[in-house]
């Protein structure tokens, strides 16, 4: 884009129009800012944008120090405000001490090397269940099973206290089986012992958590 005055003609860089007036910029960061009236604007063939200035109306320019896109700062956006309902409840939160409830006692059991007869005979799995949650002291509501082809057996006793769970793969030798009780009456240890001995499992592996919520 080039500009045109009594001068000579300087090449710009840059137009921007703002307030009825266009502001030219060069590649040395010369500014002219021009009444859109007062201008003729055209564009030649080869896509390059003229505007000559008549020769009735004064020009004021001035140079303007380097910096992003020849001295324009851009506009920056106002960090959102916090809201202070928000910092009075994190006040709150950390101001309160922490106490835990424990609820109840989950065990998870891993069964290894047992018998791939036994994981896959769905009334054994079934009466293991049922003996299981008599030996941890706990009582059996309800108790489904499901049988799968070729091979598997998941079963799902329903306790006053929880719940305990079992799922086998014969064809691997393997039983996970997870046992949850709440209050401090019930000993879910008492039912992994029993489960791992009832399906002849070479290994068990006990992980125990305590249940409960963190206020």
């Amino acid at each position: 884009m080039t500009h045109q005055n009594r001068k000579g003609t300087y090449v710009a860089s840059a137009c921007i129009i703002h307030n009825n007036m266009y502001h030219l910029f060069s590649q040395d960061h010369w500014r002219s800012s021009l009444p859109i009236s007062s201008t003729i604007f055209r564009l030649s063939h080869i896509g390059y944008a003229s505007i000559d200035m008549k020769p009735d109306i004064p020009r004021t320019s001035r140079r303007l120090p380097p910096g992003p896109m020849h001295g324009i700062t851009p506009r920056r956006e106002a960090p959102p405000s916090e809201s202070p309902a928000r910092d009075a409840r994190d006040t709150l939160q950390r101001d309160m001490p922490v106490t835990t409830t424990v609820t109840g006692t989950h065990c998870l059991l891993e069964l290894t090397g047992c018998s791939a007869d036994l994981l896959n005979d769905e009334a054994f799995i079934r009466q293991a269940i049922t003996d299981a949650a008599a030996a941890a002291g706990s009582t059996l509501l309800s108790l489904t099973s499901h049988a799968f082809a070729p091979q598997g057996v998941t079963a799902l006793g329903l306790l006053g206290e929880s719940h305990i769970s079992i799922h086998t793969w014969p064809e691997a030798g393997y039983a996970a089986a997870d046992i949850f009780t709440c209050g401090s009456t019930c000993q879910p240890r008492a039912a992994c012992d029993l489960l791992a001995e009832r399906l002849r499992a070479d290994n068990a592996t006990i992980r125990e958590f305590e249940r409960g919520n963190a206020q």
